[in-house]
């Protein structure tokens, strides 16, 4: 609906207990997602962009938040992937973060949790 201000005060407002349940840390997963949206450009402008430039970070970054909301998670996993490779620090660590969401929309689990873990996990050591 495109509420994401009142999305993110309904979860800070919730107890402690009822936010860190892994229901809640999916949907704050999503919020995460929404939030980095905002005010982007479409996807296949987003495509153009890192076709004509595959370090222009920034568009990589929101179109894995746009893949992630699509449910195309491989795809958003492999732009993570692509932001740590070229800048770790980029948007305090959008790379690293963003995989983690990832792995915690998909319940920190599965074939696809595992693989982009090990590549992250190589990454960054």
């Amino acid at each position: 609906a495109g509420l994401v201000a009142e999305a993110e005060q309904t979860l800070e407002a919730m107890p402690r207990d009822i936010r860190d349940s892994a229901e809640v840390r999916r949907y704050a997963a999503l919020l995460n997602f929404a939030q980095r949206i905002g005010g982007a450009p479409d996807h296949a402008v987003l495509e153009q962009r890192i076709a004509q430039n595959g370090d222009d970070l920034e568009a990589r970054d929101q179109l894995a938040a746009r893949l992630a909301l699509a449910g195309d998670a491989e795809g958003a996993l492999e732009q993570y992937l692509e932001i740590l490779r070229r800048d770790r620090r980029y948007g305090d660590e959008a790379g690293r973060k963003g995989l983690l969401a990832m792995f915690e929309l998909l319940g920190n689990s599965g074939p696809l949790v595992h693989r982009y873990r090990s590549q992250m996990f190589t990454l960054l050591h």
